[in-house]
């Protein structure tokens, strides 16, 4: 399953009790693709109001998803 069928996946089961105000999947990069976040949930597309969930589908043979992943997510 590639990233679009984790959007698709998602977005079936949002809203839900943990992210109530996520009703769109969707993803987010800039022309550069630094920093690429994959998988949104928000409130409204194409620009969000409120960013409920953000998250990361890479595929790596050599190194795992690790810190320095995630602290690019949280900037």
């Amino acid at each position: 399953m590639g990233l679009n069928g984790v959007r698709e996946s998602l977005a079936r089961r949002v809203p839900d009790g943990l992210f109530p105000e996520a009703t769109e999947v969707g993803g987010w990069w800039n022309r550069r693709n630094n920093p690429e976040v994959g998988l949104i949930g928000a409130d409204t597309q194409p620009v969000a109001r409120r960013v409920a969930f953000v998250g990361s589908v890479k595929w790596r043979d050599e190194t795992p998803f690790g810190a320095t992943d995630l602290a690019e997510l949280v900037a």
